[in-house]
């Protein structure tokens, strides 16, 4: 099991009020999935969801589209949202991922940078649950762009500690009105660094955690240290 399969980690982000509310809905079959297969989601948004949340972002079970296209980014909810879940699912063509997620969708804060503006994300970096780095990761401009507060972090490392991956990344984001919040989980092995990340530094603190655990794993449990 692993945590970049948003359904597996969002209760973990939850429990730990790191997340807007989200629903999911598996696409065993994507070549031939219909907006009916949305449909139960969708009137599940409507009539649970506090009603601030008028939009979704729409993603898969371990992506998004905004790499090819932004309109999944901030999608309504209204009658033609099953029809753009289908659409998710054809754009992502083979990199699709199991199912659809709709996560309700949150004005990010942004900050002047260059002669425009940008979110304020950071990405840490988890390994054995301990916080091995936090890095920007909007190219934003760290003299305005204020870091994760402690408690923020504090909950992300309630999040490390609650899952069984060994390492892993998170990504936070400041909101405009409810705070930070976690974009994404990913697998380590395959988590880029964030923008100028030290990676050196990076793999020398994740091999000191993983020898550290790899001690205490293999020293003697018993008093006389037979």
């Amino acid at each position: 099991v692993t945590v970049a399969d948003y359904p597996n980690s969002y209760q973990h982000l939850l429990n730990a009020g790191l997340t807007p509310p989200a629903l999911w809905q598996p696409v065993p079959e994507p070549a031939t999935v219909t907006e009916e297969c949305f449909q139960e989601v969708f009137e599940k948004i409507c009539s649970e969801w506090p009603a601030r949340y008028t939009s979704v972002l729409l993603k898969d079970y371990v992506k998004s589209a905004k790499a090819t296209s932004q309109r999944f980014q901030q999608v309504p909810v209204n009658s033609e949202l099953p029809e753009m879940c289908c659409e998710l699912v054809a754009a992502r063509g083979v990199r699709f991922n199991r199912g659809v997620v709709l996560k309700a969708w949150v004005q990010l804060a942004l900050y002047p940078n260059r002669g425009g503006f940008t979110t304020n994300e950071w990405r840490l970096f988890f390994g054995r649950g301990s916080l091995l780095s936090m890095e920007a990761n909007s190219y934003q401009d760290a003299d305005t762009a204020p870091p994760p507060p402690e408690e923020v972090v504090a909950r992300a490392e309630q999040v490390a500690h609650s899952v069984s991956n060994p390492y892993f990344s998170l990504d936070l984001a400041e909101t405009e009105e409810e705070g930070w919040i976690a974009l994404e989980i990913g697998d380590g092995g395959v988590s880029g660094p964030a923008p100028g990340q030290d990676l050196n530094k990076l793999w020398q603190q994740l091999s000191s955690c993983l020898a550290s655990r790899s001690s205490s794993l293999t020293a003697c449990p018993c008093a006389a240290g037979c």
